[in-house]
């Protein structure tokens, strides 16, 4: 694997929020700051090719320019890792191949 696809979702509290926010990034550790851990890298979906939540575009438009965030460690409600791995579409349990002319398109059809 060339490429690190680890990234982390924190969903955090802020003050006088009546719903937690979620961001993803690709570093989260203990800050320099006491009692704070620091998030890094933050990744946003590609606005102009996904359906937009609203939420997201909030979270998107307030952190553009973030390069770290510092959070106390008692608003953060909790921290998922996972790999950001692109989708197998031949494993999508509704997508099926299918003959074109009798003949069965090559992987390069499929991906395009």
């Amino acid at each position: 694997m060339a490429e690190n696809r680890r990234r982390y979702r924190v969903r955090f509290l802020e003050k006088n929020a009546k719903s937690p926010i979620a961001v993803v990034a690709t570093t989260v550790r203990a800050s320099e700051y006491f009692g704070m851990i620091a998030i890094e890298g933050l990744v946003f979906n590609d606005h102009r090719r996904h359906i937009i939540l609203p939420d997201e575009d909030n979270t998107r438009r307030r952190f553009a320019k973030t390069n770290r965030l510092h959070i106390p460690y008692h608003n953060v409600i909790c921290i998922e890792e996972f790999n950001e791995d692109p989708p197998d579409l031949k494993k999508l349990p509704f997508i099926k191949q299918v003959e074109l002319n009798g003949e069965t398109p090559r992987d390069e059809q499929l991906s395009s």
